[in-house]
């Protein structure tokens, strides 16, 4: 294995490095999951609390807006006054001096309506064109405007001309928004809101209640031609004679939005005519992907209309986007909040940039760490082979290792040294009897205990030795003889 090849200090230095670092690695990866996954659900949760209490707020003002508008409708018996001045006298011609009467005997009553939001009330009865088709004629209408920072009531039945294509009358090619909310009005016997759309160079939108036909009343629709006799309508107190509309901009949903601004951004979004998903009310700055900013009555973002098509939370690139339907008869909105990610998530990617600074500055120690205590495993084993080769390459058995602590390491060296001494002993044994026998001295014998092949040897050169004594002792005998056989 490649491993085995390596290195003792390699083998330490990757050894230590693994078993340090992985489990910062682990820890750091782990804080840094979940502290984002905590993080994740407090914002999620905080998300929905901002959108619920935003909700409750927006449905709150609408509803209030859709009670005055029920108020003013239906059995309103200020207001079946008014159906009833009009229907019994119809002013003669469009500017006739009459409409301003029935303005001036009901403008206290309908003007102490145009607080908060509403800022407009227009009262709209049905009239017949001159193909006998049911349109409607406006017979009051009163504003709400600012002039030097104060709120100021003005009638505009007649200014109101300027804004419907010189008339007052609403027909349903007319296209305009007051035109619209009220054929929707008079579709359905019930308060209804009307989408979002431009009136009176304001975005704003219309709620729209019935008037329903007095009982008992005799109703004759008047035509808009007043020499065509008028054309007795249905006798019935479920038939609708008329519309009450009130205006309100965005601005006011805007600011009951702003008064509770939660975690992120919040916007109210609806649909217009081409059923497109507009923007309606916003807290913030909206932007598209190129940067230009989403005003009310522009088209949302693709991003924001692909996250209306879907339930619950979704996490885009880099936003965070939850979104409730509102509930009302007519409209199809969403109140949607929407996060920042980078923004929110910006702890979460500092902790993993402090883990990152910290990961490499415990690196840099660890491995500083490292290399000295491989050093100091290393270092001492290189100087013993050192040691060993040398001994090897010069049999110089008095070598001896440096020791320099009491560790394994230490006492590893100290064995070697042992076995050096020992060896030296032996071998100074061996020299000490092999220069004996050189002087003719075969008395000298190997003495000491050992162990193993030394011991062998040890053994072997004294046997050896003392039959080469007795051999000698008979070759001197075997010579004495010959010596004295001779002599004699």
């Amino acid at each position: 294995m490649v491993f085995n090849n390596l290195s003792i200090r390699l083998k330490l230095v990757i050894g230590f490095l693994a078993a340090s670092m992985i489990p910062f690695l682990f820890v750091s990866i782990f804080a840094v999951v979940y502290f984002q996954s905590d993080k994740e659900t407090d914002i999620i949760n905080k998300l929905k609390s901002d959108l619920g209490v935003q909700t409750k707020f927006v449905k709150s003002k609408i509803e209030d807006a859709l009670g005055t508008a029920e108020g003013l409708g239906f059995q309103n018996n200020t207001t079946k006054d008014a159906a009833e001045k009009f229907f019994r006298n119809p002013p003669r011609e469009e500017d006739d001096i009459e409409r301003i009467m029935v303005a001036d005997e009901y403008a206290a009553y309908f003007n102490q309506y145009l607080k908060g939001d509403i800022v407009r009330i227009v009262l709209v009865m049905n009239a017949m064109d001159k193909d006998d088709q049911v349109i409607g004629e406006v017979v009051y209408s009163v504003r709400k405007m600012m002039k030097g920072g104060k709120a100021e009531v003005v009638e505009d039945s007649l200014a109101l001309k300027d804004k419907l294509n010189n008339s007052l009358y609403l027909r349903k090619k007319d296209g305009n928004a007051l035109s619209q909310a009220y054929y929707a009005g008079r579709s359905r016997k019930q308060a209804l809101l009307n989408e979002f759309s431009t009136f009176d160079n304001q975005y704003a939108f219309f709620i729209t209640a019935p008037i329903m036909q007095p009982e008992g009343f005799a109703l004759n629709i008047p035509n808009i031609d007043r020499s065509v006799e008028p054309k007795p309508a249905e006798d019935s107190s479920d038939a609708i004679i008329g519309v009450v509309l009130i205006q309100i901009v965005p601005a006011s949903l805007q600011a009951t939005i702003g008064d509770y601004h939660g975690l992120g951004e919040t916007y109210l979004v609806g649909e217009n005519a081409k059923a497109e998903k507009v923007l309606h009310s916003v807290v913030a700055e909206l932007r598209n992907k190129n940067g230009t900013i989403v005003k009310p009555g522009d088209p949302v973002p693709d991003d924001v209309v692909k996250t209306l098509s879907q339930s619950g939370l979704t996490l885009g690139e880099n936003r965070l986007t939850i979104h409730t339907n509102l509930e009302f008869p007519g409209v199809k909105w969403y109140l949607l909040a929407d996060i920042n990610t980078d923004r929110v998530f910006a702890p979460v990617k500092q902790l993993r940039n402090l883990f990152l600074v910290i990961g490499l500055l415990g690196f840099a120690i660890i491995l500083v760490v490292v290399i000295f205590l491989a050093n100091s495993f290393a270092n001492p084993l290189k100087k013993l082979a050192h040691d060993l080769k040398q001994i090897k390459n010069t049999g110089d058995f008095t070598r001896r290792s440096e020791i320099r602590g009491r560790d394994e390491m230490g006492q590893t060296i100290a064995a070697v040294n042992e076995l050096m001494e020992s060896l030296q002993a032996a071998f100074s044994n061996i020299n000490r009897v092999m220069e004996a026998v050189a002087r003719g001295d075969l008395s000298q014998r190997i003495t000491g205990a050992y162990q193993g092949s030394i011991e062998e040897l040890k053994g072997a050169i004294n046997q050896s030795l003392d039959i080469l004594c007795l051999t000698m002792k008979k070759v001197l005998r075997s010579a004495n003889r010959s010596i004295a056989v001779q002599m004699s």
